[in-house]
């Protein structure tokens, strides 16, 4: 074989080398590229997991917002504060201010006569039967004058007129006497059914009273109430202790807003834990208003 064919043959053999040193590199090209893809479709099947993984915990944790609030909403605030109230509190347009305050505030005691007497021949059934109908009934009138359920006590209810919802003292003290006198109108109607359902009948004493008292959320992290501390709250009391049955009974400060007829002088009394005797004045019933209100 001739040198320039040896010569051809080496050429050839060197071609055929790059030609598969190419190939080589482009099979690992290749290689490479087809592990980076199938490496991007991992992490993005992963990312896709965490992404359905945290909506799905997202919407999970939405859902116990939710939750949470209906609960707030329906077993806190619509249990003791007026519906126009919780709708502010709820838009963030209102709030249960945590700082106390000394504020004018017009408080009401409602309580039903004899009601602890009777337990002891009423079954646990019954009791809680007229116990419920009578606080879900006096909640719905309580709430319809804006008034705001400070606590229930045994078988009594504290109202509070002027906060946390703002009035001016003559408002609280029209509404808290509209609304005692609703009161003593529902309890008659509630008694009607007692009487066939369960044949009880019970009475009512209401004892009203304004003036200043501390405003606040009490308590600790644990517990705390929004409610009102001071002697007027004190005063209401005593004046619902000293009230007949089926009456309402006053201070000065509330009967001062009204006119003189539709109130009755009771007298002089000194309540328990008050330095000076008060006046207090019985609140005619609701057919007296009725009747006024016809003949003008």
């Amino acid at each position: 074989m001739s040198e320039f064919q040896l010569e051809r043959r080496d050429e050839r053999n060197k071609l055929l080398e790059q030609e598969v040193r190419i190939k080589n590199l482009e099979l690992v090209h290749q290689e490479k590229t087809t592990y980076l893809i199938i490496m991007a479709l991992a992490l993005s099947m992963i990312t896709l997991g965490i992404i359905v993984f945290a909506f799905a915990r997202l919407r999970k944790q939405n859902k116990q917002i939710s939750q949470l609030h209906r609960y707030i909403e329906q077993n806190v605030l619509q249990r003791f504060l007026p519906p126009v109230l919780v709708q502010e509190i709820l838009e963030g347009r209102s709030r249960l201010d945590d700082r106390a305050k000394l504020e004018t505030v017009t408080i009401m005691f409602a309580d039903l006569c004899e009601f602890t007497r009777a337990t002891d021949h009423l079954g646990a059934e019954t009791i809680s039967y007229i116990l419920n109908d009578f606080f879900i009934q006096m909640s719905d009138v309580i709430f319809s004058e804006g008034g705001t359920i400070d606590k229930f006590i045994g078988d009594a209810i504290m109202v509070i007129f002027g906060a946390p919802l703002p009035m001016n003292p003559d408002e609280q003290a029209q509404r808290a006497a509209r609304c005692a006198r609703k009161m003593q109108s529902k309890l008659r109607e509630l008694n009607s059914s007692w009487e066939i359902i369960k044949g009880e009948h019970f009475a009512m004493r209401i004892g009203i009273h304004q003036g200043q008292a501390v405003v606040g959320s009490f308590g600790g992290a644990r517990r705390a109430d929004y409610t009102v501390v001071g002697t007027s709250v004190n005063i209401a009391a005593r004046v619902e202790s000293l009230a007949e049955p089926n009456s309402i009974l006053t201070t000065k400060a509330i009967s001062q807003y009204f006119p003189q007829e539709e109130f009755e002088y009771r007298g002089m009394f000194s309540l328990r834990g008050i330095k000076d005797e008060m006046p207090l004045f019985k609140l005619q019933s609701s057919e007296y208003q009725s009747s006024t209100d016809d003949v003008a």
